[in-house]
């Protein structure tokens, strides 16, 4: 029997089911929900790591690691879903992370038999281990898994069937192919230099020419970087010091590539996020008049603010939808009859860089 909500505690993987729940279970954003239980002082920065993995992998395989357990769950809808995203952060974790097989079923199956009880514990155990046993199918399953190639398709690229559809239809199946590799792969790790700091531009220089050859890094915009794996101490360093940010490097590119220097004011961010690409603009000294977005996200946009301390000032902040923005009158800190001139929308479309990532 459950003994109430689940709490993050020193435990790596309970702190990733804890997010993940919030994000499957109660619609939780992602980033925000991990944030959440990164905060904890009782997480070591090791724990920290395997954690943020834990959800982002379980989240970008999520279709495969569902599909492959149907194969091993009987009746899954009468299981708790806190169990099932257990098997699923176990299974993830032993397909991808090379975790030792023994540590993955005893940690799953005592994390079930602490929070339901000594009989979901034995479900527990014995379907983890077959499908376990079993992993080589994950990884290459065999045709009678499917009926359809779509699906195994599908399965393996970890990717909606009606997208592997679609682009068949459209592009013929070798372009969909490559279109759903590049899905999967890991997006680079990008990083906005501060445009604050006198220094900027060598710094980022440097990063440039004392880069790795076999991992070469990427100039992404006029002060942005893309580095093909995990940060580079030196870039670490510009984190801990305020004089970098991370950023998407292909969210930037877009940003510069539309000349915001010459856009008309004010300016409203109206889909803000986090507000990257807010700060990206105060940094070089455009004003942004108001940033909205209807995700406690934008919290983040104030903090970033303090930390990087931009040439202009901060903007009025609407945690609101866009369309309920100016429903009955302006924001507090606005004329009630202004007219921007540029609004910035960075809409929520297709989802793809999010299935990317």
């Amino acid at each position: 029997m459950s003994k109430g909500l689940l709490k993050a505690d020193h435990n790596p993987r309970v702190a990733a089911l804890v997010a993940l729940t919030k994000v499957l279970e109660n619609k939780a954003d992602s980033q925000a929900a991990l944030s959440g239980v990164l905060d904890s002082p009782r997480l070591m920065p090791v724990d920290k790591r395997l954690c943020t993995e834990l959800v982002y992998g379980v989240l970008r395989r999520l279709p495969q690691l569902e599909t492959f357990s149907l194969r091993y769950l009987q009746k899954p809808e009468k299981l708790p879903a806190e169990m099932r995203l257990t098997l699923y952060a176990a299974l993830y974790e032993a397909a991808f992370l090379r975790t030792p097989r023994r540590a993955l079923v005893h940690s799953a199956v005592e994390h079930v038999r602490n929070r339901f009880g000594k009989g979901l514990a034995g479900v527990a155990n014995a379907v983890l281990r077959n499908m376990l046993h079993d992993l080589k199918a994950f990884h290459n399953p065999p045709a009678d898994f499917f009926t359809h190639d779509d699906e195994r398709t599908a399965f393996i690229h970890a990717a909606p069937l009606w997208l592997v559809q679609f682009w068949n239809n459209a592009y013929g199946r070798e372009t969909a192919l490559l279109l759903l590799e590049a899905s999967g792969r890991n997006a680079p790790t990008g990083l906005r230099l501060n445009r604050v700091r006198p220094d900027w531009e060598a710094v980022r220089a440097a990063l440039l020419a004392n880069a790795d050859p076999e991992r070469p890094v990427q100039a992404a915009g006029p002060a942005g970087l893309a580095f093909p794996a995990a940060l580079p101490p030196a870039a670490k360093g510009l984190l801990r010091s305020n004089a970098a940010v991370r950023q998407s490097a292909a969210a930037y590119e877009a940003l510069e590539a539309f000349g915001p220097a010459a856009w008309p004011q004010p300016i409203w961010d109206c889909c803000a996020g986090r507000g990257g690409k807010t700060l990206a603009l105060l940094e070089q000294g455009i004003p942004v008049a108001l940033a909205s977005d209807p995700s406690s996200r934008l919290q983040a946009l104030e903090e970033e603010y303090a930390r990087l301390t931009p040439k202009s000032p901060l903007p009025v902040l609407a945690t609101a939808p866009a369309q309920e923005v100016f429903r009955d009158n302006a924001p507090a800190g606005l004329p009630q009859d202004v007219r921007f001139g540029t609004i910035l929308v960075d809409a929520p479309c297709s989802g793809l860089g999010t299935l990317a990532r």
